[in-house]
């Protein structure tokens, strides 16, 4: 369990740090598929969306594919028109939020979690992304106060205990910190 930790640890804060080049960063959250098979489906999604561009479902796997690539603006253009489409879907909105915190549009997505926690309050993942958001930021005070919360409410996930340690032992604040504390 201890080697467990101490990797997600080190993920978090390598991650956070944007210390991690592209492939690594989608590696060490999950990325579905290798590049070549995101690649792969994201053209089989425009395909899709040439016969279909209402369809609102393949297109938010689209703008997935695209975010996995690092492809953010096209991402961010996909990710808007669902919204457009459906003003109420959180995953859209979600998924928009972690877009711009990966191309560094944290205020963009602070609004942006905000907004998607009018609409789910109590959603782990939404609160995760505006402490994320804090984090990657520099606003080291605000970040180690929300993933505090999120603490209390997932005591075992292994992200949040881990942005917190490093926060408090001082890993991600000399290393991140962009002058908004």
């Amino acid at each position: 369990m201890r080697i467990i930790y101490v990797t997600a640890l080190m993920a978090i804060v390598w991650v956070s740090t944007g210390c991690a080049h592209r492939d690594d960063r989608n590696r060490l959250v999950g990325s579905p598929a290798p590049d070549s098979d995101i690649a792969v489906k994201s053209a089989a999604y425009r395909q899709m969306l040439v016969a279909d561009p209402t369809d609102a479902s393949t297109r938010l796997e689209y703008a997935t594919t695209l975010y996995w690539q690092g492809k953010y603006r096209a991402a961010e253009e996909q990710f808007s028109t669902v919204l457009k489409q459906q003003p109420g879907n959180l995953e859209a909105m979600t998924a928009l939020g972690y877009n711009y915190v990966w191309s560094d549009q944290f205020d963009l997505a602070e609004r942006q979690f905000k907004q998607a926690l009018d609409n789910a309050p109590d959603d782990f993942g939404i609160q995760k992304g505006l402490a994320l958001t804090y984090l990657r930021s520099g606003r080291s005070s605000q970040a180690l106060v929300a993933f505090k919360s999120l603490r209390q409410q997932h005591p075992d996930d292994l992200e949040v205990m881990a942005a917190i340690e490093s926060m408090e032992a001082g890993v991600i604040n000399s290393v991140a910190k962009r002058g908004h504390d």
